[in-house]
């Protein structure tokens, strides 16, 4: 029935509006209502910045994050090492399906791209 299909339906913030950050508050009320009012898991992707500052502490504080049973995933940085197998090998794949376009890119390009991505292999 019904319920069959919300279960396999689930809503990704990637983006959090800024007015969230300014008044966390009417996050919490909307976190609420969802709460009360949906069926199927509301998912936030909150991805730190290069200083190390978060906005996860300020948009989900612990009294929020108990009340509303929210859990947390992170994940560890890939390591530089690991990052550039992936990209040589992507680099490499791409090369031979364009052959008659020379895009292959060097190793002093690959490691500018993993550098600049610090660890986050979705950049």
């Amino acid at each position: 029935g019904e319920s069959s299909k919300n279960d396999k339906k689930l809503i990704l913030v990637e983006d959090i509006p800024n007015q969230f950050c300014r008044d966390p508050s009417s996050l919490h009320d909307i976190l609420r209502k969802y709460a009360r009012t949906s069926r199927c898991p509301l998912i936030f992707i909150i991805s730190d910045n290069f200083s190390g500052d978060s906005n996860q502490r300020l948009l989900f504080p612990t009294d929020i994050v108990e009340e509303l049973c929210i859990s947390n995933i992170s994940f560890k940085p890939v390591a530089p090492t690991n990052m550039m197998k992936v990209l040589n090998r992507i680099a490499a794949t791409e090369a031979s399906m364009n052959r008659e376009r020379n895009h292959a890119l060097d190793r002093t390009t690959l490691e500018l791209l993993c550098r600049g991505c610090s660890g986050d292999i979705r950049s």
